[in-house]
């Protein structure tokens, strides 16, 4: 069995992590001192990186995903006044909304923890993403992935509502 491509998804990570960062920061220094602007320019490349592989790959990075879905709830905190409580529960807005996520993702043919597996595991190799693709059909895969997602989306929605009272 060969091993699963690390670089290119260590590579993936540091570009989807370090690059909104970056423009984050540029922008608060050199276009705007709002929060909100600067998350809506530190967006620019996970959302031109998630177009690209949508269109050039016809696939989703769930890297990409997951840094938009964060950038997402931090700006939604930030519109809706920004009181220092929703400040306090800012950080546990998106993985609460990954948790929601999870959960609705059980309602598709195959859970989200599927896709970041796939994505971890198989990396972009179309071959790779065939076999793995295919171990779908077993009932103990099916099985786990779904209960990974649950466990996940249980674990993400009730730190945000430990989070919250």
């Amino acid at each position: 069995m060969s091993r699963p491509p690390v670089s290119g998804i260590v590579w993936g990570i540091v570009l989807n992590a370090s690059v909104p960062v970056i423009l984050y920061k540029l922008s608060k220094r050199y276009v705007s001192p709002s929060d909100f602007w600067a998350l809506v320019i530190a967006s620019i490349f996970p959302l031109g990186k998630s177009v690209f592989d949508l269109v050039r790959r016809r696939q989703v990075d769930p890297v990409s995903i997951m840094v938009l879905l964060g950038i997402a709830a931090d700006s939604l905190a930030l519109l809706f006044g920004g009181s220092v409580r929703l400040l306090l529960v800012r950080e546990s807005l998106f993985t609460g909304a990954f948790g929601f996520a999870c959960f609705i993702s059980l309602l598709f043919p195959r859970s989200i923890m599927f896709y970041f597996a796939r994505y971890f595991i198989a990396g972009t190799a179309l071959q790779r993403q065939a076999r793995f693709n295919a171990a779908w059909q077993l009932p103990e895969v099916h099985f786990c992935h779904r209960l990974i997602t649950t466990v996940r989306g249980s674990a993400f929605v009730g730190e945000l509502i430990l989070r919250i009272s």
